[in-house]
């Protein structure tokens, strides 16, 4: 008896564990500091066929925190998991269009392998409806994405707002209207290419006025205004997303760490990656970073650090302040970069040593003090100052 209670109770702690977790995480995306979010790009494609439901299943298991599946309609007026320009390299038809044909003609063929075309073999795996989809997903976190003359009905075939992100493309205004109209019950993203700075701007103050969440920005120019800090400074009550798995669109960045890592540094706080698996890895690695620069943040807060004398010059003093200050800085962004932290981290570490290694010379203010330009500048500005002073009251009292 006592072993059943005890079983109960620990399957309800696990049961309200979940539930925590998955309020916790669909909650975030809506918040534009709560941490770095992963999208697969439509499935694991790699390994299945796109947008395929096994695909966007195996997707889900590496952890990612969403999975993207692309939406279209057939002719008969069923929503599809599946790109609407893709009929004819997944399934072999006459022609691309998914609307041309009906959900029983589509479904009576099997998907290719991977991305399709002629370089892929045939599946055992057939298209998705998105009411199947959706069925079968049920708890999952989804990016639906669809042009926006689908969003009624895609809106009225959802019944867990919160596990999903409406991903609306089309032209600005009617993409606006439907964030507008349903911006309120639904986590919207939308998407704008652009290279002219006040253009992107428009569009990220037009998303945020209409209660989107985030905001694909894309650009083909590596040094596009997409990556300028006073584009990405405007995202401050929705997310700067990047697709990754579109290169040509994200300035040419290419889907690997190197390059999620210096978008997340400059702003953006989710990624559409082709390659969820190395992502998931990314945000351990992100993760373990925070936490080992966090316990040495701490640390040195409770150190006894000199007062540095009467040195303002000091170059231990200007490090080791560069440092606290950046590394509180990191701490307070929830989706601060990897890199950024590592760096942090040494920084710090190295400012702390050479305070340990030179205490006593710094506590004179004897120690640190490098000559340099600037520092030559400052003091004879200084100078100049003391010596005007002088003359100024030297004057006074003589009259």
């Amino acid at each position: 008896m006592k072993k059943l209670k005890l079983f109960f109770i620990v399957t309800i702690i696990a049961v309200l564990t979940c539930a925590f977790a998955v309020s916790c995480f669909a909650a975030s995306f809506s918040d534009s500091d709560g941490g770095i979010i992963g999208i697969a790009n439509r499935g694991l494609w790699t390994e299945y066929p796109e947008n395929s439901l096994e695909g966007i299943l195996a997707a889900a298991d590496t952890g990612i925190g969403y999975v993207l599946a692309d939406v279209s309609e057939t002719a008969d007026g069923v929503p599809v998991l599946m790109e609407k320009k893709s009929a004819k390299r997944m399934l072999g038809t006459e022609k691309e269009n998914v609307s041309v044909y009906s959900y029983s003609e589509l479904a009576a063929l099997p998907l290719k392998n991977r991305v399709g075309g002629k370089g892929n073999e045939t599946t055992e795996y057939h298209i998705s409806t998105l009411e199947n989809a959706l069925n079968a997903l049920s708890g999952f976190k989804l990016v639906l994405k669809f042009d926006c003359s689908l969003t009624d009905k895609i809106v009225s075939a959802v019944d867990e707002p919160d596990n999903i992100i409406l991903y609306i493309t089309g032209k600005t205004k009617e993409v606006l209207s439907k964030a507008s109209e349903y911006g309120e019950n639904f986590n919207i993203i939308a998407e704008k290419q652009s290279n002219i700075i006040f253009s992107v701007m428009s569009f990220i103050d037009s998303m945020s006025e209409a209660g989107a969440k985030g905001a694909v920005l894309k650009t083909s120019n590596r040094y596009g205004v997409i990556f300028y800090n006073s584009t990405l400074n405007k995202c401050q009550y929705l997310r700067a997303v990047s697709d990754t798995g579109s290169p040509e669109t994200a300035g040419y960045r290419e889907d690997t760490v190197k390059w999620w890592d210096d978008l997340i540094s400059r702003g953006y706080s989710a990624v559409i990656t082709n390659d969820p698996e190395a992502f998931v890895r990314y945000i351990d690695d992100n993760n373990t970073a925070r936490e080992r620069l966090s316990y040495l943040y701490g640390e040195v807060q409770k150190m006894n650090i000199p007062d540095f004398g009467s040195s303002m010059l000091s170059d231990y003093k200007k490090a080791y302040n560069d440092s606290m200050t950046k590394a509180s800085q990191l701490l307070e962004d929830n989706s601060s970069s990897l890199g950024d932290m590592l760096d942090c981290y040494a920084s710090l570490s190295k400012a702390v040593k050479d305070i340990q290694m030179n205490f006593e010379e710094i506590e004179n203010g004897t120690a640190g003090v490098t000559v340099t330009i600037p520092r030559i500048v400052i003091c004879v500005i200084a100078a100049a100052v003391v010596i005007i002073v002088q003359i100024y009251f030297y004057k006074r009292r003589k009259s």
